[in-house]
């Protein structure tokens, strides 16, 4: 859709906010990355690096290794039972390991490398640095005979009482921050240079918080017994609320499936009238405390927190949309995303942005968890 953030732009703002210390913001932006770009190997590593969870962590790393059998860090957070995030707040952001230079395919699933591929290797080094060495005397040799055409060599040098240029100092040089700009020498005056700037950062209880738009307190919570059964690759399609209406949907997989974790859970929805911000309320059942939780959603896609308390093992999830404002609202669709790991080890995305589940063996299907109402 028009409008929405690219996955490289995604990353990299996740990025930001795990080195900055938002590590919520970070989960949300990378979790959404993930889903746009799955072979990310940035995404999966800085999403294992934001969240808290043991399972989603081994899963992220898991996936790092999957994209890039070599990442040592990857590796070193797998190998720990009990690994500790490392601290992203202020003191210093989180390194990366070094990646590998690009590789043929097999070397990049673990295919282990030979003697006679280093030698081949090396010879290739060689042969490269013998052009760049050729192709150097070739241009130099061309630039001599041109210039001796033109008689540069026999030019007149430089009257006695003609000032030859001096040589920049370091005074000569502007540091700005890290960085060291090209000399602006002149004979006089000497540039001063300028003085760096700490930045100030802003503790967060002073910032002023972003208002939002309270709903009211409903007069009933939504009732599981009169939930619509809607397939997860299907949405609900186009429907209408009107004031102070509220519909409940039980959304499952037409496909059996076991999973053994779920890492996302996005959430659409798409309104036909985009322009203001919807005075609507999404509920979802959570299958720890047995309660809804309210959420304010936004247009497009929202990007739902610990997905696993509110999916269950064959894919089912319970969600009630309500409509607090005092005037019909109509929603073209509505629908989720779920993205996980199979107790086969199978990795799955399925939902509204991917109609098809990518399944490498067929799961034995599980019952659906009953839910009870608040």
């Amino acid at each position: 859709m028009e409008g929405e953030p690219r996955a490289e732009d995604l990353i990299q703002d996740g990025i930001r906010a795990a080195q900055e210390g938002d590590r919520e913001r970070a989960k949300a932006l990378l979790s959404k990355a993930v889903l746009a770009a799955p072979n990310s190997e940035d995404a999966w590593w800085w999403l294992g690096q934001s969240v808290d969870d043991p399972q989603q962590r081994a899963y992220c790393f898991q996936r790092v290794l999957a994209i890039n059998p070599r990442h040592e860090g990857a590796k070193a957070q797998l190998a720990d039972p009990t690994p500790t995030p490392p601290f992203i707040g202020d003191v210093a952001p989180i390194e990366e390991p070094d990646r590998p230079s690009a590789q043929p395919d097999a070397d990049v699933w673990g295919k282990p490398e030979t003697k006679s591929t280093r030698r081949s290797s090396a010879q290739q080094v060689v042969i490269i640095l013998l052009v760049l060495a050729l192709l150097c005397l070739v241009i130099a040799g061309g630039t001599y005979i041109f210039l001796d055409s033109t008689d540069y060599f026999g030019a007149q040098p430089l009257a006695a009482t003609e000032a030859a240029p001096q040589k920049p100092t370091a005074t000569d040089f502007v540091i700005v921050g890290t960085q060291v700009l090209p000399p602006t020498w002149t004979p006089t005056p000497s540039l001063t240079p300028l003085a760096t700037r700490t930045p100030t950062r802003i503790p967060p209880e002073e910032l002023s918080p972003t208002p939002t738009i309270q709903p009211p307190t409903p007069a009933a919570t939504p009732a599981s017994g009169s939930a619509i059964a809607v397939d997860l690759a299907s949405g609900t399609g186009p429907f209408s609320l009107g004031p102070d209406e509220m519909i409940v949907y039980r959304f499952t997989s037409e496909f059996p499936m076991e999973l053994q974790t779920v890492v996302v859970l996005t959430e659409h929805i798409i309104g036909v009238n985009q322009a203001a911000s919807p005075q609507l309320v999404i509920y979802l059942w959570n299958l720890e405390t047995e309660d809804w939780d309210a959420r304010v959603p936004s247009w497009g896609n929202n990007t739902i927190l610990t997905p696993n308390n509110y999916v269950t093992l064959d894919g089912t999830s319970l969600t009630a949309v309500w409509n607090w404002s005092d005037s019909g609202v109509d929603i073209l669709e509505f629908g989720f995303t779920i993205g996980g790991q199979l107790a086969d080890g199978t990795n799955l995305f399925y939902g509204l942005s991917e109609p098809e589940p990518r399944f490498l063996l067929s799961p034995t299907p599980v019952p659906t968890m009953p839910f009870d109402d608040a």
